[in-house]
């Protein structure tokens, strides 16, 4: 769920600013692949004392939180290009 929330926090940005595609993507797919890292690093070897034991299926749940959050803005983008070609 922490990996899905913070991958999330770019997406409001991009969507105001109406950023490039290809830029956007390279900041959220960049933001996911940074997110994983950090919390896969902080499962292995706690760092701040979140977790105090290793988990296999927090790594996966992480994992999977980003690529949600990377098929979340692929969705919103597909969205917004057909409302603006609609209109």
């Amino acid at each position: 769920m922490a990996a899905y929330i913070i991958c999330l926090f770019p997406f409001s940005p991009i969507m105001a600013r109406s950023i490039v595609i290809k830029k956007a993507r390279i900041i959220i797919y960049i933001t996911s692949i940074i997110v994983f890292s950090i919390l896969t690093i902080e499962e292995i070897k706690p760092i701040w004392g979140a977790s105090t034991q290793y988990d296999l299926f927090d790594i996966l749940a992480s994992g999977l939180g980003s690529l949600l959050a990377i098929l979340t803005f692929e969705i919103l983008i597909n969205w917004r290009d057909r409302k603006n070609n609609i209109f």
